[in-house]
């Protein structure tokens, strides 16, 4: 594949209202490439159906301004199947009564910053955790509500802003998708503060992956 990337990490090529992902999985054994745009077709149209937007026919339209490297890639994609991308705003509960909703039925997000399932994990886990810790089925209710204290509205790991945790998760990667697409002015001091910033400093995501306690 003449196309991919030299590097053996992800590589992200981003432009506006699209952006293009190449990474090795398997110890290189497999390369995985992802496209994203965002369908203007949709956008004339909100009230098309799912497969009458966002087809290999757009992708190629949308990726044909793109530098030649990132064209010749798009044509290694595989064309049977795509998914269009959605998120929430976050919901003031996840319980009710005996009912706990967990992982993208409680706080669906955008793939920016590969929070999805691991999300769903600590939600898993914690619900686990309040699950054992009932005494008895017939506070069950309560238990949820004790999940729901934990991950929702009072995380373990509220932010200075005293947003919830996951709640901080979903709004911000709307804003690192934003961020990725933009484009005129907003793109030029996108790329001027990335030239800027240290190859290792990760202070932008520290409140997420890093072990500090906020």
């Amino acid at each position: 594949m003449s196309a991919r990337s030299e590097l053996d990490e992800v590589v992200a090529w981003i432009g506006p209202d699209l952006h293009f992902v190449q990474y090795p999985l398997r110890a290189g054994q497999i390369y995985n490439q992802v496209a994203v745009f965002r369908s203007r077709r949709y956008a004339a149209d909100p009230g098309l159906a799912d497969g009458e937007w966002g087809g290999p026919a757009e992708l190629d339209e949308a990726f044909r301004p793109c530098c030649t490297q990132v064209r010749e890639a798009t044509g290694f994609l595989w064309r049977d199947r795509w998914w269009p991308m959605y998120d929430r705003e976050p919901l003031a509960s996840w319980t009710r009564g005996r009912i706990a909703l967990l992982g993208d039925a409680a706080h669906p997000m955008l793939q920016y910053l590969a929070q999805g399932a691991c999300q769903a994990i600590e939600d898993a886990d914690a619900l686990a955790r309040a699950l054992a810790a009932c005494p008895g089925p017939q506070l069950i209710g309560k238990a949820l509500a004790g999940y729901q204290a934990e991950r929702a509205p009072y995380a373990a790991r509220v932010q200075r802003t005293g947003a919830p945790y996951a709640a901080r998760v979903q709004r911000t990667a709307r804003i690192w998708g934003d961020i990725w697409h933009v484009d005129g002015v907003g793109a030029l001091l996108r790329d001027e503060l990335f030239l800027r910033r240290p190859a290792d400093d990760y202070s932008y995501t520290d409140w997420l992956y890093g072990t500090r306690v906020l």
